[in-house]
């Protein structure tokens, strides 16, 4: 190994180290990268994957999630198997635009009127499991967006947006669904991202495939299996 490569394993191992220290409910695997903005409310499951910049406030990250470069995710509960694209804001905050101004100088002491900073309350943002959002979407606080669901890139979401419904534009509304009503109920009902990591390599072939009624089927009568 070159001097170069050890140095930048080195620095990754320290990062790592810090990472792993400030967040006590990662419990392995996955990845996560330079540069980024962790505080100590987080909790991650296994092999989530944390690309560079990203900044990340009191929230729990489901396992085999990905969050990308310069996502800022604050107050949120994101689900597992979630794809969460670059330049993505979950948990937006907002002002108190029914008061008379708009800018935070009531609250926040670095206006020069007020001597204390006040956290004004914020609703904590749902993501389901099995999400993709593309890039530049935002997801203002409180709102909650069902499993399976996409996101388009772009997008600002405002309100809740059912299982497995695709949402785009501004503000962003349904443009269709992935599945017909009788192949989301079966998705919904069998949770297969709760199965073990072994469990979904015996249906790899089924994962692959175009998702129908029939396939969605023969995953149900797997699951049933499962449970006996």
């Amino acid at each position: 190994m070159s001097i170069k490569n050890s140095i930048k394993n080195k620095v990754k191992h320290v990062i790592w180290n810090k990472y792993y220290k400030m967040c006590p409910g990662f419990s392995g695997g996955g990845g996560v990268w330079n540069g980024i903005d962790i505080d100590n409310k987080c909790s991650f499951e296994d092999f989530v994957f944390v690309a560079h910049h990203a900044q990340i406030q009191n929230s729990h990250i489901g396992n085999h999630t990905s969050i990308g470069r310069y996502d800022k995710i604050r107050e949120a509960d994101i689900g597992k198997y979630c794809s969460i694209s670059w330049d993505v804001t979950i948990g937006a905050p907002t002002h108190p635009f029914s008061t008379i101004t708009n800018c935070a100088l009531t609250y926040r002491k670095e206006y020069g009127v007020v001597d204390f900073d006040d956290n004004l309350p914020q609703k904590r943002t749902k993501v389901g499991h099995d999400v993709w959002i593309g890039c530049d979407a935002t997801l203002i606080a409180g709102v909650t967006v069902g499993n399976g669901a996409v996101v388009g890139a772009g997008a600002v979401v405002t309100k809740d947006i059912p299982p497995y419904e695709i949402w785009g534009g501004v503000p962003a509304k349904k443009i269709g669904a992935r599945f017909d009503e009788k192949t989301i109920e079966v998705l919904e009902e069998i949770k297969w991202w709760n199965w073990q990591p072994k469990e979904i390599r015996e249906c790899l072939e089924l994962f692959r495939k175009k998702l129908d009624y029939e396939t969605a089927a023969k995953l149900k009568a797997f699951a049933d299996n499962r449970e006996k």
